[in-house]
């Protein structure tokens, strides 16, 4: 199977450096391996503002009076 360059580094540098590994999973536990908190998610998911399917069309909210931009 075929394996470029990079990938060959890549493999021989982390069986090097084993280290690399944990220290990797240490760093994204930093940033990404966070716990959900639902009741944002809620409130997040409910502040939305819908978009028109076109962007340039103009603004349109639901319940507003339509309001069309000239260009």
């Amino acid at each position: 199977m075929y394996q470029s360059e990079f990938t060959d580094f890549i493999n021989r540098y982390l069986e090097q450096n084993p280290q690399v590994a944990a220290e990797r999973l240490e760093r994204r536990a930093v940033w990404w391996d966070k716990p959900v908190d639902a009741t944002f998610e809620k409130g997040a998911t409910e502040a939305k503002v819908k978009q028109n399917g076109y962007y340039y069309q103009g603004y349109v909210y639901s319940g507003a009076p339509k309001k069309k931009v000239d260009l």
